[in-house]
Order: structure tokens, then sequence, then C-alpha cells
């Protein structure tokens, strides 16, 4: 009877009545109440209404809910085709309202939403700021390390040199080049 499912209050929600070769008779919908009040709907009239609408098609017709509240669920409705009643529909939210899992995003679009967009993105920019910094912290690493051996050789030459007599210093420079 519900022909699209809304996400939240406030919005439309539609009823179809099936009725083969709609509509020469007179058509509408019976809203009843918990109190046993009943209002009538008349679609075939189009008399405007704030609150109602309708529109009527080949095989049927709708009663457009509009701006969906807490008071328009939890009653009954049925649609009136001439002097014959049609069934009678106890609106509960889970009729009118989509089931939204936080385990499956709803794509009936074929689109992703914004904030699942907003989450890919974030993503990314995590994962590359992440790698940015390990590249950094292990560069910086090599770097230290290297330095660090460096001064070391330097101070074993030069105490080497140290022990040495003048004249064969610069045979042990040439000779520690030679073996670096």
């Amino acid at each position: 009877m519900v022909v699209a499912k809304v996400t939240e209050y406030g919005q439309n929600v539609t009823l179809f009545c099936n009725v083969s070769n709609c509509c020469p008779q007179y058509c509408g919908w019976d809203r009843w109440t918990p109190k046993q009040e009943t209002l009538f709907i008349d679609i075939k009239t189009g008399q405007p209404n704030a609150k109602y609408d309708g529109q009527v098609f080949k095989d049927g017709y709708t009663l457009i809910i509009q701006n969906l509240t807490k008071q328009d669920l939890n009653v009954s409705y049925s649609c009136l085709y001439g002097a014959t009643f049609g069934e009678r529909k106890f609106l509960l939210e889970e009729d009118v309202f989509k089931s939204i899992s936080p385990t499956q995003p709803d794509v009936s679009n074929g689109q992703l939403s914004l904030g699942e967009i907003s989450g890919l993105v974030i993503g990314v920019i995590v994962l590359v700021l992440g790698s940015l910094t390990i590249s950094i912290y292990f560069w910086r690493r090599r770097i230290t390390r290297s330095k660090s051996k460096g001064k070391y050789i330097n101070i074993e030459l030069e105490e080497e040199l140290e022990d040495t007599q003048p004249e064969t210093k610069e045979d042990t420079i040439n000779m520690m080049k030679g073996i670096l």
C-alpha cells in the first residue's frame, strides 16, 4: 500500500489503492483514528488540502500524506471506490520509514551519501599522512646513523694518526683512504 518509504518526519508519504479501469466513479480515502473519527479525503474532485493530496491513475489512485508527523501514524487508512471500501491498513512507522542499517549503506540510487564520501576522503588523507610520517621518520633515522658512523670512522683515523710519526702520517692517511 505504501508506494515509497521516507527517511524522516516532514517528508511526504504516498499510499496507493489498486483499482482496475480507474476511476469513473467517486474515489477517496478514509482515515480512521482510535477515537472512531473518520476523515474522508476526496481524490476525484481534487479539493485543495494542506495536509492531504492525491492523484488518479489508470490502475488506481494515491493518497499523499504531506509533511508526515507522528499523528499520521498508528491510525488506519482505507481507500473507497464508489460504494466499495478497500482493505483497512493500520499505518505503522515500519510501513513508512526506510530501515537504514549502520552496516549497509543506502545505495538505492547507486550513489554514495555525503557522509560516505567524507569518510572516504578523510580515510585517504589519514593514510597518506601516516605513510608520509613513517617515510620521513626512517629517512631521518638513516641520515643520523650515517652521520654518526662517519664521525666514528674519523675519530679512529685521528687516534691512529696521533700515534704515528710525522713523516708517516701522510702514508697512513693514504692507506686508510684506500681501505674506505
